[in-house]
């Protein structure tokens, strides 16, 4: 199977299941066609804390592992991710560095979407960008909460506001 297909053939496959699913058909046939397949083993940096990103990750195979620095210097993971789960999303999104380490926990097979193949989406399908901003910003949440107690959901709430602001502002300039 030529690489481009198995990209697209996965991608169909999961995008119901993750944050794509506010897709329609034509959407994600545009998405998937520009889609690019990355395969790490066991043990592999996936994304590394501080790095600026030009591109998200959607999980086709496997399972990763996010880890943040803790109180201690020690890296506390925080998140494992599955099938179906996007990782990276918040960098490329809003031009911030990387705010994790994800390290693939056994081999897996990554969906590689970049700015350029997700912008003329997000001009179509502005739920997209409110999606992705609740689930950034419950990541986030769940991580603070890790760390330093439980954080509100009024303040998640606004803060998923700010950020579906922050992305329109980095893609088209707007808000």
């Amino acid at each position: 199977i030529p690489i481009a297909t198995d990209a697209k053939r996965r991608l169909l496959d999961i995008y119901r299941s993750s944050i794509l699913k506010v897709l329609d058909d034509h959407q994600i046939q545009q998405l998937a066609a520009n889609a690019n397949l990355v395969r790490f083993e066991a043990g592999d940096q996936v994304i590394t804390l501080g790095e600026h990103a030009q591109s998200m990750y959607f999980i086709s195979e496997g399972h990763l592992e996010v880890g943040i620095p803790g109180k201690e210097g020690k890296e506390l993971i925080v998140a494992s991710l599955w099938p179906g789960d996007c990782v990276g999303e918040m960098s490329l999104l809003t031009g911030e560095p990387r705010s994790a380490n994800v390290r693939a926990k056994i081999n897996s097979t990554l969906l590689e979407i970049t700015k350029a193949n997700i912008a003329p989406i997000f001009e179509s399908n502005p739920d997209l960008i409110e999606e992705i901003s609740t689930v950034i910003e419950r990541r986030k949440g769940h991580n603070q909460n890790l760390l330093n107690g439980a954080s509100e959901v009024e303040e998640v709430e606004k803060n998923i506001k700010a950020l579906a602001k922050k992305i329109l502002k980095f893609f088209f300039n707007k808000g």
